[in-house]
């Protein structure tokens, strides 16, 4: 009876720890939440917005940035999660950073930047065009023949035969000069302001005698008018921006509009003043092709 009972003891516990072996791992059935959305993209403001993501979920991209902003960082992501790419800049602005990777995540990568709104030559190098394009330029654009583009005494070209050298030019024939120089001569802008005086004051002789329907240049010339009734008057902001358009082959700015006008307030006033408009035109003409835009390229 003893043995009978040890016996079944013995079987009683080797079967409970059978059972306790084969208990599985505990299940629940609580449900995980909804991949939360997307956040939102930033405005087109002077900075993109920031895009946050929820968690488990993809962060939401920076904002665009609008012209000169900046653009938006990226959200950060949350656990596990990918943190948003940062926005683009707009033109001119810098591109918004990636967002921060949650724990296990990804950072975001960040925006690409924006244009530049000034571009830059590559080679920044302009070239003096010398003598023979500066001639060419001024009869083409002031409609002259070459040889009335500027003329010494009235009987020597220029360009072509008195100042060719110290403009950069070559003359083999005459003074065995077979290599332009490296740079321009110390006399070369006094020069220049000689050609354009001469040319200016050619194409203002030709525009004032001429028909009125032929006139390439200046328009408020003529025997009948010596000054301006109003300088500010939208006639006259007319003949600036012609001047303007076909030597530079462009419009006039507001503030070189308000330059020229002022110059010729400087011009009517002064003593030795004749015909303010006529001086003051030719003045205006010869500025333009003495500019650093005019003479290089």
């Amino acid at each position: 009876m003893y043995r009978e009972f040890i016996l079944r003891l013995t079987l009683a516990l080797a079967l409970g720890a059978f059972v306790g072996c084969e208990e599985g791992p505990a299940v629940t059935n609580s449900s995980s939440g909804g991949g939360a959305g997307s956040g939102g993209s930033g405005g087109s403001g002077a900075v993109g917005g920031q895009g946050a993501g929820g968690a488990g979920a993809t962060a939401g991209s920076g904002g665009v940035g609008a012209s000169g902003g900046a653009g938006g960082a990226g959200g950060a992501g949350a656990n596990g999660g990918m943190a948003g790419a940062g926005g683009a800049g707009g033109v001119g602005g810098m591109a918004g950073a990636g967002g921060a990777g949650g724990i296990g995540g990804a950072g975001g990568a960040g925006g690409m930047g924006g244009a530049s709104g000034l571009f830059k030559s590559q080679n920044l190098r302009v070239r003096f065009k010398g003598p023979y394009r500066l001639q060419l330029d001024l009869a083409r654009l002031l409609e002259l023949p070459q040889d009335e583009v500027c003329r010494e005494m009235g009987l020597f070209d220029c360009t072509g035969a008195i100042h060719t050298i110290s403009l950069g030019g070559v003359e083999a024939y005459d003074a065995n000069i077979y290599r332009a120089p490296e740079g321009t001569s110390i006399s070369a802008p006094m020069i220049v302001e000689r050609v354009a005086l001469a040319a200016c004051g050619r194409r203002l002789e030709v525009d004032r005698d001429g028909p009125p329907d032929s006139v390439v240049l200046f328009e408020l010339t003529g025997r009948a008018r010596d000054r301006l009734e109003d300088v500010d008057s939208p006639e006259t902001e007319a003949a600036i921006q012609r001047i303007f358009r076909v030597l530079l082959q462009r419009d006039a700015s507001p503030d070189e509009v308000a330059a020229v006008r002022a110059m010729y307030v400087d011009v009517e006033s002064h003593a030795d003043a004749q015909s303010p408009v006529n001086e003051w035109s030719t003045l205006t003409c010869m500025s333009i092709i003495t500019s650093v835009e005019f003479l290089f390229y």
